[in-house]
């Protein structure tokens, strides 16, 4: 098939599906004559004759049409409203947010745990807490250390009494003396009931040894939220 600029006339060979059903547009690549051609425009090849391409007044030969590179069709331009919009932005990742949340957690409880013992000196009802979660607290001495204190309720001759009993435990290779024991019974609001200073069953202990001490005292067992018992400085 065949093309011919409306511009310059001058004609091209071209394939027979370069323009496609709907046309296109296509530039001279002679005259740089930019027009849109459809299918109608295309025309079945047909070379000149060589009589024709002779001049009646001279035998040389005319000079043959010129054939040029078939017209190149300019870049298509996507509309306005198609083109692609621009990607989103990376939002942050959520899972980097629990995952510092967690660890963060996890250093609270840990501190929590290996410094209860100042936590419940400052704050003496988080014993209850602490009593709750199955975690002993131990006030600590030199090298002695409060275990399992616990408070029940019993009576006596119909009186309601309150009973504290734990164990005194020696970490150290040596005997050691044993200091007098400070009681604090407090409510469940953290706020204490009494205060009481007796002395442990025996005022020595033996390398690694343990004492069993208890103590009795007037009161209603179902008042007291938490017991504190701590050696006297």
């Amino acid at each position: 098939m065949e093309i011919t600029c409306p511009n310059c006339t001058t004609r091209f060979a071209v394939p027979e599906n370069a323009v496609g059903p709907n046309g296109r547009k296509v530039r001279c690549s002679h005259c740089n004559h930019v027009w849109h051609a459809t299918p109608e425009d295309l025309t079945e090849f047909t070379p000149e004759p060589l009589a024709a391409a002779l001049n009646p007044q001279s035998t040389t030969l005319a000079a043959a049409p010129t054939w040029e590179t078939p017209p190149t069709a300019p870049e298509p331009m996507l509309p306005r409203d198609r083109r692609l919009p621009p990607p989103p932005m990376a939002q942050p990742r959520r899972n980097n947010v629990w995952l510092v949340v967690g660890i963060l957690l996890i250093v609270v409880v840990a501190a929590l745990y290996v410094f209860r013992v100042q936590v419940v000196e400052r704050l003496p009802q988080a014993a209850e807490i602490y009593r709750l979660a199955g975690v002993p607290i131990a006030d600590v001495g030199t090298e002695l250390k409060m275990v399992d204190v616990q408070f029940s309720g019993h009576s006596i001759a119909s009186l309601p009494q309150i009973r504290v009993q734990g164990l005194i435990h020696n970490e150290s290779d040596e005997p050691l003396d044993v200091p007098a024991l400070e009681l604090m019974l407090l409510d469940r609001s953290g706020a204490t009931l009494t205060n009481r200073v007796f002395q442990p069953p025996q005022a020595r202990i033996d390398a690694r040894g343990i004492i069993r001490f208890q103590y009795d005292l007037d009161g209603d067992a179902s008042e007291v939220g938490s017991v504190n018992v701590r050696l006297q400085e």
